[in-house]
């Protein structure tokens, strides 16, 4: 509230109202209270996540041994792809002689090249199928080849 302010020069100014209520006003709208309101808890319906479809991509290729090379010696264990959770399909398929002598190894891992624990393939088998494999694939020819030899592979992979 505002009284009248009165000064010697001046006449008596009335200055605000002398019949203020808003404090009364501002009060009337709240409500004391010790405790805080109780926590309301509502669950949120959520629309399910939808999830685009991947792509797959296709991985092949092709790794010739030459028996002149394997019987000079300087042929290497060759990793043809490596290991990948995401791989869907794999087919392996040799061309060349077939005779008793040519074949290429098959493993996972490049120390089983050469031992019982690597699958022959030879050319005159059907593709090979590994859908299921996601490991490494090594290929290495066989010692005694008698003819150059030719491993191709498709795999699909997300």
């Amino acid at each position: 509230m505002s009284a009248p302010l009165e000064s010697a020069g001046f006449k008596t100014l009335y200055v605000g109202n002398p019949k203020d209520d808003d404090g009364t006003v501002i009060d009337s709208f709240l409500k004391e209270t010790d405790t805080p309101p109780a926590a309301i808890t509502e669950s949120i319906r959520s629309a399910p996540l939808e999830h685009p479809k991947r792509v797959t991509r296709i991985f092949s290729g092709t790794a010739l041994f030459k028996a002149t090379e394997v019987a000079a010696g300087t042929v290497q264990p060759q990793q043809i792809l490596p290991a990948d959770t995401n791989r869907q399909d794999l087919t392996l398929k040799v061309y060349g002689a077939s005779t008793a002598t040519d074949f290429i190894y098959i493993a996972d891992e490049n120390g089983k090249m050469s031992t019982s624990a690597a699958g022959k393939l030879r050319p005159s088998s059907a593709d090979f199928d590994l859908s299921s494999h996601t490991g490494a694939v090594w290929a290495y020819p066989g010692a005694a080849i008698t003819s150059d030899m030719e491993l191709y592979w498709w795999a699909t992979t997300l």
